[in-house]
């Protein structure tokens, strides 16, 4: 199977980070991580629980299911709820399910094809926006650099389903501790 980090990366296994800002100790971001494979479909579960200062908690739910289709291929639905304590435009919770299909180049890049969608709870539960992507991710120069370029069409609720085109670009530094 193609290195996972190429096709869709991934947090560490588990993480507790902790800020010293103002003589206050806080705990910052806890992640647990479970991963099970089945015969064809590997599924991950990921619970992260944060506590911002100003904004107060936010908890985020994630169960990914992926299938390699073959050397090339790579498949991944991705079911992610959001909360947040104190949030601006509504009050509840958010679901964003994706549907990836990653096409694998070579080991430096792949193409993936995304369709990304966000419902939110409040006032009832409907479609917010839905997106299509292809995303472009290469890794450049040296090993733990990446670069990514999306091109996108957004249809958001608030401007009437109306096209929103759009282009998102990211440049990725992936750190790992070694014991050297």
């Amino acid at each position: 199977p193609p290195p996972t980090y190429l096709l869709t990366p991934r947090p560490p296994r588990s993480t507790l980070e902790a800020d010293r800002r103002q003589r206050q100790m806080c705990i910052r971001d806890s992640r647990y991580i479970y991963t099970h494979d089945f015969n064809i479909w590997s599924m991950t579960f990921l619970q992260k629980v944060r506590w911002h200062s100003e904004k107060g908690w936010r908890a985020e739910t994630r169960f990914d299911f992926d299938r390699a289709l073959n050397v090339k291929y790579f498949f991944r639905f991705n079911n992610e709820w959001l909360w947040e304590e104190d949030q601006e435009d509504f009050d509840g919770y958010e679901y964003r399910p994706r549907l990836i299909l990653s096409r694998r180049f070579s080991s430096k890049q792949a193409l993936l094809y995304e369709w990304n969608n966000l419902f939110r709870s409040e006032p009832s539960f409907d479609l917010f926006s839905s997106a299509l992507a292809v995303r472009y991710r290469r890794q450049f120069w040296r090993p733990w650099l990446f670069v990514e370029v999306a091109p996108q069409v957004a249809f958001r609720e608030e401007e009437d389903w109306d096209a929103s085109p759009g282009v998102f670009a990211k440049l990725e530094i992936l750190m790992k501790k070694t014991d050297k």
